[in-house]
């Protein structure tokens, strides 16, 4: 569990995937503003739109490598209904792009219709690319479409599958935001399993502090678009909450 308290700027960064805004309409001037960020945080990843992963590895991909940071491409995204076969067929062409990393939305009909096997089979596919291919996966179950007990069945779904990480939401056109409630419940899950799958969180700029509390909490990465404001806030919050 991390210990917020003693934590450094360059240690919480790597908590971090730097997930832009993730607006269709950012232009390459856009981007690379992002790619100044990166170079400057050295965050543990960066997400991005498919249509920008070339750039970004262009610019920045000899640098991502030296300083493991992940690349990251969504699958999938971001409603999660496209078939199984089409998602697998996206996963493997953003790892040919250059991708490092995949998050790939869930469907959320589906396991809430109890199609397990429809929906494990989809992780155990996807797990397989990233295995194969040396890539860091993250499956991405909706927990604003859930309750308790969904959420602790597609936890322990992903996490039988051999997923690296299982995350919470989007962060689009969901109902809520995830919460800490939701953290315990897939933490419970996975703490019972004794498996090596992670929690993943998606936060908001709105409430900085739970993004140090979950990480706090035991949370492996979060998802996040205010990844420069987390880092430069940190001694802040420090100060504030442990008077250092």
């Amino acid at each position: 569990m991390a210990n917020i308290k003693k934590m450094t700027k360059e240690e919480i960064a790597k908590y971090l995937d730097y997930s832009f805004v993730l607006d269709p309409a950012d232009t390459e001037e856009v981007y690379r503003g992002y790619i100044e960020e990166v170079k400057q945080y050295r965050f543990g990843a960066l997400c991005l739109l498919p249509y920008r992963i070339p750039l970004v590895v262009a610019e920045i991909g000899d640098f991502c490598k030296e300083h493991d940071i992940k690349i990251g491409g969504p699958v999938g995204y971001p409603f999660g209904q496209n078939s199984t076969t089409v998602k697998m067929t996206e996963a493997k062409d953003l790892i040919k792009k250059g991708a490092t990393q995949l998050d790939m939305a869930m469907n959320v009909a589906a396991l809430k219709e109890k199609q397990y096997g429809y929906y494990k089979n989809e992780l155990v596919e996807f797990a397989k690319i990233g295995k194969e291919n040396n890539v860091m996966t993250k499956a991405i179950i909706q927990v604003g479409h859930l309750t308790d007990e969904e959420i602790k069945i597609a936890t322990r779904l992903v996490a039988e599958a051999g997923v690296d990480q299982v995350k919470t939401a989007t962060g689009l056109l969901t109902p809520g935001r995830p919460s800490y409630n939701d953290m315990l419940l897939m933490k419970e899950v996975l703490d019972e399993m004794g498996t090596d799958c992670k929690c993943k969180m998606k936060a908001t700029t709105s409430s900085l502090p739970e993004v140090y509390t979950f990480i706090h909490m035991g949370c492996e990465s979060i998802g996040t678009g205010a990844g420069p404001e987390i880092v430069e806030k940190l001694m802040e919050y420090q100060k504030l909450y442990f008077g250092e």
